[in-house]
């Protein structure tokens, strides 16, 4: 008999990321075949250029590590209109969306 306990499964498919402009009801969006940071950073430098220079970008993301690595941390630092927001975990909005495009 086993005692081993069945792995949970998790849904490892493409990385999506999108930008909404709440001002005009545009979005940006990217589909990825992984779910990485150099995907992330991608859609970063692909927001970037799609928002006017003089504006702020504000990011809400979650605590996914691809979110917060070295890299991005490093890539954030040199552009400064960048400001990420992490939800915390398990919030509910961001789960429903997750959710949507599972």
């Amino acid at each position: 008999m086993s005692t081993r306990r069945p792995r949970s499964r998790r849904w490892t498919g493409p990385g999506l990321f999108a930008a909404f402009n709440i001002a005009d009801g545009t979005a940006i969006g990217e589909l990825h075949r992984r779910h990485r940071a150099i995907e992330f950073k991608k859609f970063l430098v692909t927001t970037g250029k799609a928002v006017p220079a003089g504006l702020d970008v504000h990011v809400v993301c979650d605590n996914f590590a691809t979110h917060n690595t070295p890299e991005i941390k490093a890539w954030l630092g040199k552009h400064p209109r960048f400001h990420v927001h992490f939800t915390p975990t398990g919030s509910s909005w961001i789960n429903h969306v997750e959710r949507c495009v599972q």
